[in-house]
């Protein structure tokens, strides 16, 4: 996972500085900690900035007049699907795509049950620690990378013998 943050910021900070030489000046940095997000949505919401304003502001919003959650899970989706083919051609890019736009769907659905239930808002904050948030995040990203890996039908192979003995 730090390798890629590392090979990634170097590209995007390459072309943060062509677009400066050009004139455009970037407001806010790149990468706001994404590491201590609580939730993959907030990851990803860290991890590339202008991506993320970007898509945000022209792709989602632009298409989501009714924010119907029907609308919702299909932009999210598509957008998703998008980016992991966007990493390449290949199933297991596009799998990890829909991997991760099934997971920030799950998580908006979460906090949309955590704020109309008070119960399970009462529970997620007494029981569950920030400190574990992060935890869980930071594993699942990076347990989701093995899916960036060209080599990744050789891992999966390996982690089913380990885990179905």
């Amino acid at each position: 996972g730090w390798e890629i943050h590392f090979r990634l910021a170097s590209y995007i900070n390459f072309a943060r500085g062509f677009a400066w030489l050009m004139g455009y000046h970037f407001e806010k940095p790149n990468f706001q900690a994404p590491y201590s997000a609580r939730s993959v949505a907030g990851f990803w919401s860290r991890w590339n900035m202008s991506l993320s304003r970007w898509t945000r502001e022209y792709l989602f919003y632009g298409n989501i007049e009714d924010f119907s959650a029907k609308r919702v899970v299909i932009v999210l989706g598509l957008f998703w699907c998008l980016v992991g083919i966007l990493h390449g051609i290949s199933w297991h890019y596009f799998t990890w795509g829909l991997l991760m736009g099934s997971t920030i769907l799950f998580n908006f659905a979460y906090i949309y049950a955590r704020y109309h239930w008070d119960w399970l808002m009462k529970m997620d904050a007494q029981f569950i620690p920030l400190s574990l948030k992060r935890a869980v995040t930071i594993v699942w990203i990076h347990a989701s990378c093995i899916l960036l890996v060209p080599e990744c039908e050789d891992i999966i192979k390996s982690l089913h013998r380990i885990l179905f003995l």
